[in-house]
């Protein structure tokens, strides 16, 4: 059997299709490997970015606790220290007032409309003890003013640690709230 001749011409260009070919996968390789490299230290300055980021979060949310809880401590003192005092604006001997007041008080606390057919049920009030509820209740009421403050400046104060951190260079931040 007689071999068919190929020219050289096509064993040339076969032989160029070849190396072109390689050349393209190698420069294939090494642009993945850049782009793998890219990544990886993208991966790397964000860890490091997280953990400043939580580190600071963690500040923030300590400081905040303490503040809080010493608010909510002078708070209770000084709910406490009117409670004592009492008995000097408010006389032990001092009017009760009705039933009807307690229906209104208690509706008005739950934010609910009175039911007049209570009236009759409720027991009268001594105003001593209607002073103590009411400085309780504005205790409680001053503790939960200084936790939403509270809240409020910490979620402040995380925001602009997230907004510090994204101005550093090579920081993309999402501009999505």
């Amino acid at each position: 059997m007689m071999g068919i001749k190929i020219p050289w011409q096509v064993w040339a260009l076969s032989g160029l299709l070849l190396i072109f070919f390689g050349w393209g996968k190698w420069q294939h390789h090494k642009g993945a490997a850049a782009v793998q490299l890219k990544w990886d230290q993208a991966v790397d300055r964000g860890k490091v970015l997280v953990a400043e980021l939580q580190a600071g979060q963690d500040s923030i949310t300590t400081i905040t606790e303490i503040k809080y809880i010493d608010r909510v401590e002078t708070v209770y003192e000084k709910g406490k220290t009117i409670i004592k005092q009492i008995p000097v604006y408010v006389p032990t001997d001092s009017c009760e007032l009705g039933g009807g007041f307690r229906v209104l008080h208690d509706a008005a606390a739950a934010n609910t409309i009175p039911d007049p057919a209570r009236i009759p049920d409720a027991p009268s009030v001594p105003a001593p003890t209607l002073a103590t509820t009411i400085t309780e209740n504005y205790t409680e009421c001053t503790i939960t003013a200084s936790r939403l403050a509270a809240l409020q400046q910490w979620w402040k104060d995380q925001a602009a640690l997230i907004a510090e951190r994204c101005k550093q260079p090579g920081v993309h931040c999402s501009k999505d709230k």
